[in-house]
């Protein structure tokens, strides 16, 4: 004949951590000699005895229901609303809504539904997520303060010592591959450096991994005071030059510029900043300069800029307001409309 017994507890208290607390001592039975059963002893040789004040249990195991889990993707838009309903106006929605409340089989999902949301909430209100086991528990456990640490120097291959005037990331910089254009050239205006006539224009492009030697050469014909990568085609950079010249270049052949703007058209004093502007071909880049200019580009034409801006702090009449000059720009490619360009005079337009 089979016996079983059945546990029923309730599931919030299964798993709960075993406490063990000091307690004072006590006695749990004195038994008193007594010399009337002295005569029905009787030695044994060897004796073994087994004494256990605990209470005999049963032992048993349980398993819960197993839950089969599954991965799956889904796409979801706004509602799941159909193509004839606009989400944004609430008439539309309200109207659908009625309409779908109305029907036989909404009523028959929100009733098979309802079951297996039941037992979604009963399964979140079992354990206690914020519960703390170890709220006497002092230590620090956060680990070591955070650090930082060098791992790798590049050094300008020239004899002259000159300034990194801008550093810019490759667009698809990954684990294996790394590099970075980086712009040299010398920003004091007639430096005793710039007497000699073989000094060195060439900006570089590195690879993180090898620091030594650079991966590229790039030969502008004035000093680069900033460079930067096409983020549409990654073998491409536009540099702004000392002189006020915007060169194009492609890593994919020799490192003189494919393309360079005229003098007469350009700016008139050294550009500190370019950026690469949203377009249709990709091609369209956006400069300033402290001659009190900004100009837009087409790379593949650079005989002239395409539009041009003066710094004014007046907008609505900037002949009648002084110039300012352009130091340094961002640009934000979600808001393709808007730019930002700090002055030398310390205002940002």
């Amino acid at each position: 004949m089979e016996v079983a017994y059945l546990y029923t507890r309730v599931r919030s208290e299964f798993g709960r951590q075993l406490k063990l607390e000091d307690v004072d001592t006590r006695i749990l039975c004195s038994i008193a000699c007594n010399d009337e059963h002295g005569d029905e002893y009787v030695l044994r040789n060897p004796s073994v005895a087994i004494l256990d004040t605990s209470s005999y249990m049963s032992e048993h195991e349980a398993n819960t229901e197993r839950l089969v889990v599954k991965h799956s993707s889904i796409r979801h838009t706004e509602g799941g609303w159909p193509r004839d309903v606009d989400a944004t106006e609430p008439t539309d929605v309200n109207r659908y809504r009625k309409k779908a409340e109305k029907d036989d089989d909404y009523k028959t999902t929100i009733k098979v539904l309802g079951p297996i949301i039941s037992k979604c909430m009963r399964q979140n209100n079992t354990i206690d997520i914020y519960q703390e086991y170890f709220d006497t528990d002092d230590r620090d456990w956060s680990g070591e303060p955070p650090s930082a640490k060098g791992l790798a120097v590049f050094r300008d291959p020239n004899s002259t010592k000159r300034t990194a005037t801008s550093i810019n990331w490759h667009p698809e910089t990954s684990g294996t591959t790394s590099k970075i254009a980086v712009s040299y050239s010398i920003l004091s205006f007639q430096d005793q450096r710039f007497q000699s006539a073989r000094l060195a224009t060439q900006s570089y492009v590195w690879d993180v991994i090898n620091p030594n030697t650079p991966d590229s050469e790039l030969c502008p014909p004035s000093p680069l005071c900033c460079l930067r990568f096409n983020p549409k085609s990654t073998d491409t950079l536009v540099g702004g030059s000392y002189n006020g010249l915007i060169t194009f270049y492609d890593l994919r052949r020799h490192g003189t510029p494919i393309e360079s703007s005229v003098i007469e058209k350009s700016h008139h004093d050294p550009i500190y900043d370019v950026y690469w502007i949203s377009s249709k071909t990709g091609n369209q880049c956006a400069s300033v300069s402290t001659d009190g200019q900004m100009l837009w580009w087409d790379t593949r034409r650079l005989g002239e800029p395409v539009d041009k801006l003066l710094l004014s702090a007046d907008a609505k009449n900037p002949q009648g307001c002084p110039v300012l000059g352009g130091s340094s720009m961002e640009y934000n490619k979600e808001i393709p409309t808007k730019y930002l360009v700090g002055t030398e005079q310390g205002i940002v337009l």
